[in-house]
């Protein structure tokens, strides 16, 4: 995750001074089935973690990212726009913005659609990555990958 901090800062044209981290786990109040198996009562069955970019002491560029194998653990923590999941984006400022994605597919649900989009993203830029000169680039190196020709009648 310190990659992607470093990263953001980069696209916005500051240093992160430090990378803090920090973890919550809540364990299962009793025996959960999941689709997996049993979490047995004791066990981990939440947990948050934050990832923070500390510029001047301050975090200005955090990650959190939340996980509950049953909807109403640690209700206290951020709640998806979603019952199946969902990813936010806040940017602090003036003005401020706030954008839940939910991803979806006909094919499956949300953790299908999610990952099927980040592998899209990574297939379309191939192109572009064989094209680039030699050495170590990042996605601000890189042409922005926008999907261009690629709609077909369904």
């Amino acid at each position: 995750w310190g990659t992607a901090i470093r990263q953001l800062a980069a696209g916005l044209g500051i240093e992160v001074d430090e990378i803090r981290d920090s973890v919550e786990q809540e364990p299962a109040p009793e025996d959960l089935n999941v689709a997996v198996g049993t979490i047995k009562k004791g066990t981990v069955a939440a947990v948050r973690f934050l990832i923070e970019g500390m510029v001047g002491g301050k975090p200005v560029i955090v990650v959190e990212h939340v996980t509950r194998l049953h909807a109403d653990l640690r209700p206290d923590w951020a709640q998806p726009a979603h019952p199946g999941g969902s990813y936010r984006v806040e940017i602090t400022g003036e003005p401020s913005y706030f954008c839940d994605i939910v991803p979806m597919s006909r094919n499956g649900g949300a953790p299908y659609a999610a990952i099927l989009a980040a592998a899209g993203r990574i297939v379309n830029a191939v192109p572009d990555v064989v094209a680039a000169e030699r050495g170590i680039r990042t996605t601000l190196d890189m042409p922005l990958v926008t999907g261009k020709g690629l709609y077909a009648a369904t």
